[in-house]
């Protein structure tokens, strides 16, 4: 419904929100808060991560409809991105049911396989509800910065996305340094 007045790709400025995408982020973040509270991720099997790693790569597969949809029935790209059209109502379910599956199979994965500690990962993990809160910033400023490099889009998403997640994390970890913060968040 957001992205019906606020498509994907509708910037709010100065600070570069894209509003179309909060609603989900809230309902994640609620989500999350419940999942924790009534320990929601001890009851996900293996078969459920399986089975929602299979939905993921259902969804990948599916992604090429979208062409098909676009340029056989010569649809407007911004159909896709919000409005009273069908194409964002498929779109924003396909995004969400892909984001979804991709999300809690790797938190079943996470949970089974990767669920160790280190002295960098508890610094990390101190600041990751600081990342959570900061980092369209880091991913802004790192966009704004890359806007003009004229490479293959691909290689630049590949040398750009790992600077985002290191940014994110150092300004996550310099905000906690902040006398108070650590407190609120």
């Amino acid at each position: 419904m957001v992205r019906i007045i606020f498509p994907v790709g509708w910037v709010l400025e100065p600070i570069g929100f894209q509003l179309g995408h909060f609603s989900q982020y809230i309902a994640l973040f609620i989500i999350g808060l419940l999942a924790a509270k009534n320990n929601w991720l001890d009851g996900l099997s293996d078969k459920t991560g399986k089975q929602l790693k299979t939905s993921a790569w259902l969804c990948l597969l599916f992604y090429p409809v979208f062409f098909i949809i676009k340029f056989k029935l010569d649809t407007p790209s911004p159909w896709f991105s919000g409005g009273l059209h069908w194409q964002a109502l498929l779109y924003a379910v396909w995004e969400q049911w892909i984001g979804v599956s991709i999300l809690t199979a790797l938190l079943i994965k996470g949970k089974r396989s990767w669920n160790t500690s280190s002295a960098m990962l508890a610094k990390l993990s101190r600041s990751s509800f600081a990342v959570y809160i900061f980092h369209p910033l880091v991913v802004v400023g790192f966009t704004l910065a890359a806007r003009n490099w004229a490479i293959e889009p691909a290689i630049k998403l590949l040398v750009v996305a790992p600077l985002v997640v290191l940014g994110s994390f150092v300004l996550g970890s310099f905000i906690l340094l902040i006398p108070g913060v650590k407190k609120i968040i």
